[in-house]
């Protein structure tokens, strides 16, 4: 099995910010770890080039699980890796606020 290693790199922005209100901004909330973990850690349904850039918008409900709004992306693979990855996964306590809209902006760069 060919091995794959996945760097998570936050460049664009890594903080977390209200969809369309950078004014509200929380210093305190930075980019969590455990999104990159769950980024790196789901095993690619497609074996293709997953790098690029992307702006994940989502909510966490009350049981702390991660509900996908929308991805932004030029590359066709890393929408869907991001949406398998995310979506529908709990989170610790306290990593968001519940019920409020967050987008995200990332560089994933793959190497296999």
């Amino acid at each position: 099995m060919k091995t794959m290693i996945f760097l998570f790199i936050t460049v664009l922005s890594t903080t977390i910010s209200l969809a369309g209100n950078a004014a509200e901004q929380d210093p305190e909330n930075r980019f969590p770890a455990e999104i990159a973990q769950l980024m790196n850690a789901q095993h690619p349904f497609f074996d293709e080039d997953l790098s690029g850039n992307a702006a994940i918008t989502f909510t966490v409900d009350a049981q702390n699980v991660v509900h996908i709004l929308d991805v932004q992306s030029s590359n066709i693979f890393l929408r869907s890796h991001a949406l398998s990855a995310l979506d529908g996964h709990h989170l610790s306590e306290n990593t968001f606020e519940q019920n409020k809209v967050y987008t995200i902006s990332i560089n994933f760069i793959y190497a296999g």
